[in-house]
């Protein structure tokens, strides 16, 4: 049987060759997991006689389920009867089933877009003033995902972004319009099957006859109902074979859970379980430094990996300023190394929020650097808050005027109602005019009218920096969203970040037009570069969570420091969410296949930040690494070549070695030598 098993190890083989009954295989970064995978599914025809038609491939997106089929296509061996294994995602296996048994048809399906118009429409038709806020309407959305993706009762839920009667209100209102126009969304694919499995036992009957042999890829990020429903399916031969790494396991706000993982365990109590230890990708320095990070994590899966490369270069801890400067040297990093023959292709930026990315943009339009943004426009140009302070400007400059001051008229509350404003519309001449001429409105209402005439007319001859500053302060809008977050429950910490965000960016221009066209060019860039292939040479620009399943010759880290790395709302993190954050910056490290540096901004929107304490965690193993340094070892330095270690003396400030290089004797610091990557051990 020639399926090149000759190249895999002894781990990847043993998963390979599992035949019946559960299997659990823990395959960290870069071990393999697709590579097992196919090849299992080709032992199993190949070797095992299992009917091609009865192996059923999962996994969680089309692009992943379509490069898994393509590799097994291409494994030596192959033949075009292997074309009945079924790959997919768990949405297309459910519907499917869905489609046979319940005749479910695409055109009845909710995309995310339509789901998202709703339920924005039955906000505000509801009456709710939160019908224009974007956040917390995709607040609202991935809520309503997490009850069904957990099998929970909403009346046990408690909401983070609304009050819970409104919450409920808005939830069940969908669920009427659903089942009223004969409708379902994603959501349902899966919640819908899983009862149609659990009420027909000759539905169920059916589906387990036609998949004998169920494989899963990325089991770290399944949820409740997908777990749920694979089991019943997989029951009573339980022939499931399950491929992950609870240590990447970052989508616990979508209802994955690394705890399923040690579920499967408790419920397939006589399951193989494998761990692939060799990992490909990364070189040694990276991966231990990895390791030494999530080694702090206390919920996981116990294991250590071996790199088939050398130490390669330490991971780079970069102190800059603040925020303006890291991008402005991670720009000239790459447009270096581009310089010397290297491609953009190389490189990817990733960070931990989505805002952060402002700035690396703009450093990158100015440097004429190509990226390709994975995450699409950048959110802090996308937000309401901005758009609010964009028309302030461009209210004051007579750009788009009425429409400009129809949207800040009441923010801040200046208790103007629509109807004045609808009546001042039909006039000719200056809309605040017009309503000020209102015989409706109090002494009150017509002072705040003048305020925002003065505002406007100051503001037109500010640079757009301390014009945003002013809006901020003295037109009232900082105190506007402070009220507003208030009312609604929702947490002031991102407005304030996106408001601090906006006054960097307006920094540096000296007149307000400009800074409006620096932000049309963006948007267009943005635009047009979120559309383009994500091969083409350009660098990658990206959050952590989008980061998972790529890699890349060198990565920089953004913004690692407390506060964002880990982010955390309040001034304490509970332990869950700190080990959830860990595993975030787990997987930005594991990117890196070659070099790995990462930034830590002394500043943030001039207030000091405090360095990311998994920077420390990082360093564990260098300690390891320097006590296996003994007298007698030979050791290779960057400058003086082959030498061996005569003494080694501990003080107060670190180690010192005595080295004998071909007779030239050497005192060193083993601690600078180490980390600065200047010997290795031969």
């Amino acid at each position: 049987m020639k399926t090149n098993l000759e190249k895999l190890n002894d781990e990847q083989l043993e998963a390979v060759k599992h035949y019946k009954g559960p299997c659990l295989v823990i395959a960290g970064p870069g071990t393999g997991k697709t590579t097992v995978i196919t090849h299992r599914v080709m032992y199993l025809v190949k070797h095992n006689r299992v009917e091609a038609g009865k192996i059923l491939v999962v996994t969680f997106t089309k692009a992943a389920a379509k490069e898994m089929e393509e590799r097994f296509c291409k494994l030596p061996g192959y033949s075009k009867e292997y074309n009945g294994v079924t790959f997919g995602t768990f949405h297309s296996i459910f519907f499917r089933i869905l489609r046979r048994y319940k005749n479910y048809r695409l055109e009845d399906l909710l995309d995310e877009k339509e789901k998202y118009m709703i339920i924005k429409s039955i906000i505000k038709s509801s009456g709710y003033s939160f019908f224009e806020d974007e956040q917390v309407i995709e607040a609202i959305i991935s809520e309503m995902s997490y009850i069904q993706n957990t099998l929970m009762d909403i009346d046990d839920y408690k909401p983070d972004s609304i009050d819970r009667n409104e919450f409920k209100s808005i939830a069940r209102q969908y669920e009427s319009y659903k089942h009223n126009n004969g409708k379902y969304d994603y959501d349902d694919m899966l919640t819908h099957c899983y009862h149609m499995l659990v009420n027909s036992t000759q539905v169920l009957k059916s589906v387990r006859e036609k998949f004998g042999y169920i494989l899963i890829d990325e089991f770290q990020d399944i949820n409740k109902v997908q777990f749920e429903t694979m089991k019943i399916m997989a029951s009573p031969l339980n022939n499931i074979f399950i491929v992950g790494d609870d240590d990447q396991s970052i989508y616990r706000f979508r209802g994955a859970d690394p705890g399923i993982m040690f579920e499967f365990s408790r419920a397939y109590r006589a399951s193989a379980q494998i761990t692939l230890k060799y990992n490909y990708r990364s070189s040694k320095a990276i991966i231990n430094s990895a390791m030494s990070l999530i080694n702090n994590n206390k919920k996981r899966y116990q294991k250590s990996f071996q790199t088939t490369k050398d130490m390669g270069i330490y991971p780079s801890v970069v102190r800059v300023e603040d925020f303006e400067e890291e991008a402005k040297i991670i720009r000239e990093k790459i447009a270096s190394r581009v310089k010397q023959g290297g491609n953009y292709s190389e490189f990817a930026v990733i960070y931990r929020t989505n805002l952060q990315s402002r700035a690396i943009i703009d450093a990158f339009i100015a440097g004429n650097i190509p990226f390709i943004s994975y995450d699409g426009l950048v959110s802090v140009y996308n937000h309401w808050i901005f758009t609010d302070i964009l028309c302030y400007f461009k209210a004051a400059l007579g750009i788009e005027k009425n429409n400009s001051i129809l949207r800040i008229m009441n923010k801040p509350n200046r208790y103007i109602a629509r109807a004045v404003i609808e009546n001042a519309l039909n006039k000719d001449g200056d809309l605040i005019d017009n309503i000020i001429k209102s015989d409706t409105l109090n002494d009150l209402q017509i002072r705040n009218l003048y305020e925002l005439k003065d505002s406007l007319l100051r503001i037109k001859d500010m640079p757009p920096g301390k014009a945003v500053r002013y809006i901020r302060n003295f037109a009232g809008y900082e105190e506007y969203i402070r009220d507003y977050a208030y009312v609604k429950s929702i947490e002031l910490k991102l407005f304030k970040e996106i408001l601090e965000e906006i006054t960097s960016s307006a920094e540096g221009f000296t007149n307000i037009l400009d800074y409006i066209e620096h932000i049309r060019k963006i948007a267009e860039s943005v635009r047009s570069k979120y559309r383009d292939n994500k091969k083409s040479n350009s660098v990658a620009l990206m959050t952590m969570h989008k980061a998972k399943g790529l890699e890349f010759d060198r990565v920089f880290i953004s913004g690692a420091v407390d506060g964002i790395v880990p982010y955390y709302r309040e001034a304490a993190i509970s332990s869950a969410d700190l080990e959830d954050e860990r595993r975030l910056f787990y997987v930005a490290m594991t990117r890196a296949r070659n070099e790995l540096s990462i930034f830590v901004p002394k500043h943030r929107f001039s207030q000091k930040t405090s360095t990311s304490r998994f920077i420390e965690e990082i360093d564990a193993w260098l300690k390891d690494y320097k006590c296996n340094i003994k007298s007698g070892d030979i050791i290779h330095h960057k400058h003086f070549g082959d030498g061996t270690v005569r003494e080694i003396n501990k003080t107060s400030e670190g180690c010192r070695i005595i080295v004998d290089f071909k007779g030239t004797i050497k005192k060193l610091s083993l601690d600078v030598l180490v980390k600065n990557q200047i010997i290795r051990l031969n």
